[in-house]
Parts: structure tokens; C-alpha cells; sequence
């Protein structure tokens, strides 16, 4: 074999050997480069799947707060409005009861009703009625008669402090049907008043 040709051949052999090599050194580089960047990635998608979380989690915080200060500002605003609606209540209250008393029918529902709750709840007896100052003879013999059909026997006397309504008395027991006492329990009147603007409300 001339020198050439065995150049040549040892040539060949270094150039087999050396991309022998270069696949021995590449291939298990680029699959560890392949396993690197998988890895890159699935810590990626990990941290922005925790970021993305994290961020939920503290917009569902931040609305939770938001719909919890709102329904705080909603309750406090009917409450501001329930107390002034019964404040104008108790402003218009003793004018209307007084306009009730005034007008001729509506006192005498207002009556009837005083008369059929005393004689449900006081003993029979000698009564005594209290009614306005200003309440004619007949007025008062109108609610004597009324009585005396029922079997109770009532003296009628007028109070200078009962501008409207009646007021009955038995021995030590009160029936108080006057304006005043009609609007005497306070939170009695509050709660009905209440009822009756969340009946309106609805």
C-alpha cells in the first residue's frame, strides 16, 4: 500500500472515529438539553399556574371584601331609612289619631272598639269612663246607654288631659283607648310601624 493510501485510510478511521464520538457526545447532550427544557417548562407552567391562582384567589378576596362592605353600606342605608320613615311616623301619628277622633265615624268604630275590649277584659262592675272635656251631655249618655244594654253601669266623667279617645277604669285597673295611650307602648308602635313600610316596601 502506497503512503498515500495509507494516509488516506488513517484519515478515514480518524474521521469514523471522530463522528463515533460526536454521536456518543452529542446525542446524550441534546437529550439532556430535551429533559432541561421539559423540566423549564413544567416549572413554568407550574409558577404561572400558581401565579394564576394566587391572582384568583386574591380577586375573589378583594370581591368578597367589596360585596361585604357594600352589604354593609346597603343594611346601614335601610336602617338610616327605617328610622327616619318611623320618625316621621311619630310626627304624624298624634295628628291622625286626632283626625280620627275628630271625624264622626271613626270615632265611633274607635268606641266600639274601646267598649268591646273592656268588656272582654275588665270584671263587670261600676265603671268609670273617662272621655274628653269638650264631649257633649248626649255624647256621654250615648256611651252610658251603649253600656247599660251590655249590663255594666258607668259613671262618665270628663279628664282635661284626654284631648281624644276614652279611658276606663275599674277599681285599680286601666283601660287606656286614649290618643295617648294608644301610642304609649313605643316599641309596640315602632314594630307595627316597621311591619308596615316593609309591607309597603315589597
Amino acid at each position: 500500500m502506497k503512503t498515500a493510501e495509507r494516509a488516506a485510510a488513517l484519515l478515514a478511521l480518524v474521521d469514523a472515529h471522530r463522528e463515533s464520538r460526536c454521536r456518543e457526545i452529542v446525542t446524550p447532550a441534546a437529550e439532556e438539553a430535551r429533559r432541561i427544557a421539559s423540566a423549564a417548562r413544567r416549572a413554568a407552567r407550574q409558577r404561572v399556574g400558581a401565579a394564576i391562582t394566587a391572582e384568583r384567589a386574591a380577586n375573589n378576596a378583594s370581591i368578597a371584601s367589596a360585596e361585604a362592605r357594600l352589604a354593609t353600606r346597603i343594611r346601614m342605608a335601610r336602617q338610616l331609612r327605617l328610622k327616619a320613615l318611623i320618625a316621621e311616623g311619630w310626627q304624624r301619628l298624634p295628628p291622625a289619631l286626632e283626625r280620627r277622633w275628630a271625624e264622626e265615624h271613626s270615632r265611633d268604630r274607635w268606641i266600639g272598639a274601646c267598649l268591646d275590649r273592656a268588656i272582654e277584659t275588665l270584671p263587670h262592675g261600676a265603671w268609670t269612663v273617662e272621655c274628653p272635656a269638650s264631649w257633649s251631655e248626649a255624647a256621654r249618655a250615648r256611651v252610658r246607654e251603649q253600656l247599660a244594654a251590655r249590663g255594666i253601669e258607668a259613671k262618665i266623667e270628663t279628664a282635661p288631659d284626654i284631648g281624644a279617645g276614652l279611658r276606663i277604669v275599674h277599681g285599680g285597673i286601666v283601660l287606656d283607648a286614649t290618643a295617648a295611650g294608644l301610642v304609649s307602648d313605643r316599641l309596640a308602635i315602632e314594630g307595627r310601624l316597621l311591619h308596615h313600610y316593609g309591607e309597603e316596601t315589597q
